[in-house]
């Protein structure tokens, strides 16, 4: 990963700002990198620690480079400056509240099990329509990629939208107080990382731990259709609900049927609505999407134009619920990640459409002792919305045979192991046919990407 900083910094400011020691000669800093090939001259190479290799082990390489400038955690031989500190991560996520202390704008920040970078895409586009605005680069949302995102960002933007995921309970927490948002979004809290939270209790309780970095006058806008949410951590500023069921919410959104790749979608906000959101998303998470990004737009005074002009302009992502059209064939890729109530919608969606419904899912990871509930889970909904079942990886043996348990024909339902992914693409390809629409899902790590049309 390699950012651009908004402006350059010299070390010495940087040793300042982390509490660490420089070593070395001063030097003025454009850019800070992760990979000791992306690293030059005017580069700070961050020496992190990682589960499988250590930073420190390529300096001399991002030194053959023309580096000459290290952020590091032990004292080094090399021939360049370097700024020692206890920790490299944390000393990043300092540099990153620093920065943040210097924005005049207001800051966004949102968090949840599904959907962040999509809703991020949506607040962003909405606000653009009302002033510049930045936004965090693809999903660099982590404890290393927000305070890069934030180092990314100008001073004096009007607004920052930033995202933040997380794997344990108290990353969230870390973020929130370097990133200060004025405005944090809860899109959700489903089951992801449950395996290392716990319950979805223990997930919501981590989701929550946004609010730390926020004040009585800052607002929090939360999913009002989820029941651990609604005490909101006891949030002493405003709260916004938002919701697809209840009408009564401070936003509420519904959706009219789906053309082959727009949603149009009407909101009303705090009393006022507003109809015919054309949306290049599918489903509920379309729903979703603007519903939040009018929650926020309200906050900073947003005419209606802005709501309907900012949806219409997101791009759809490849891999994030895109749908292409090829051959007669129509594929839905939604194969970034997965989790029992991303899956669900994306099989909601795929019974939307015309023709034959063909679902190949993979894996989904890091659930721990609730992976084969959830897998169950998704082979019961399968059951109801697909009249062709393809699974992919161990675990996904347990949603092939729980459709079959829910009625689905044993026939139609069919299971390959992780080896097994070239018998796999064959077989699909080999059946189908013009008018069938293809479900692509899985978990990051299943790599279902192959599987799509190139």
């Amino acid at each position: 990963m390699k950012i651009q900083l908004a402006a350059p910094v010299a070390l010495s400011q940087i040793a300042a700002d982390t509490c660490g020691t420089l070593h070395g000669s001063d030097r003025q800093i454009h850019f800070i990198c992760t990979d000791s090939r992306e690293a030059d001259s005017a580069t700070l190479f961050l020496a992190l620690p990682g589960e499988r290799v250590d930073g420190h082990d390529f300096l001399h390489a991002a030194l053959e480079q023309g580096c000459r400038s290290a952020l590091v955690s032990r004292p080094v031989e090399e021939s360049l400056s370097f700024i020692t500190v206890p920790s490299v991560p944390t000393a990043l996520l300092m540099m990153g509240a620093r920065m943040r202390d210097s924005f005049t704008g207001a800051v966004v920040a949102v968090t949840g099990s599904v959907g962040k970078t999509t809703v991020k895409n949506y607040i962003a586009a909405v606000l653009s329509c009302m002033g510049r605005t930045e936004k965090t680069v693809a999903n660099h949302n982590s404890l290393l990629g927000l305070p890069m995102s934030l180092l990314a960002m100008t001073a004096d933007a009007p607004f920052h939208v930033v995202e933040m995921g997380m794997n344990h309970a108290g990353e969230i927490d870390r973020m929130t107080r370097a990133a200060k948002p004025h405005v944090a979004v809860i899109t959700n809290v489903g089951t992801a990382h449950i395996g290392n939270l716990g319950s979805r209790r223990g997930i919501a309780d981590a989701k929550l731990e946004i609010i730390h970095g926020m004040t009585a006058d800052d607002v929090l806008i939360i999913n009002g259709d989820e029941p651990l949410l609604q005490n909101a951590g006891n949030f002493p500023g405003r709260v916004i609900r938002v919701s697809v069921k209840d009408p009564t919410a401070d936003v509420y959104v519904t959706g009219a049927p789906l053309t082959l790749d727009t949603s149009t979608v009407s909101v009303t906000i705090f009393g006022k609505c507003c109809r015919n959101v054309r949306v290049p998303l599918l489903g509920e998470p379309a729903l979703w999407a603007v519903g939040y990004a009018a929650a926020v737009g309200s906050v900073f005074g947003m005419e209606e134009t802005a709501l309907e002009n900012g949806c219409a302009a997101v791009p759809s992502e490849k891999m994030r619920g895109g749908v292409v059209q090829k051959d007669g064939v129509v594929w839905l890729e939604d194969c970034y990640n997965a989790s029992y109530e991303s899956v669900a919608a994306a099989l909601d969606v795929l019974h939307t459409f015309p023709g034959r419904h063909i679902a190949v899912l993979g894996d989904m990871l890091e659930l721990g002792d609730e992976s084969r509930r959830i897998h169950e889970n998704v082979g019961k909904k399968a059951a109801q919305t697909c009249d062709l079942l393809l699974t992919y990886g161990p675990m996904s043996v347990w949603t092939a045979q729980a459709a079959v348990d829910a009625g689905m024909p044993a026939q139609s339902v069919l299971v390959y192991q992780t080896e097994a992914m070239d018998d796999l693409k064959k077989t699909l390809y080999d059946t189908i046919g013009r008018s069938d629409t293809v479900l692509v899902k899985g978990s990051r790590g299943m790599e279902m990407e192959r599987l799509l049309p190139q």
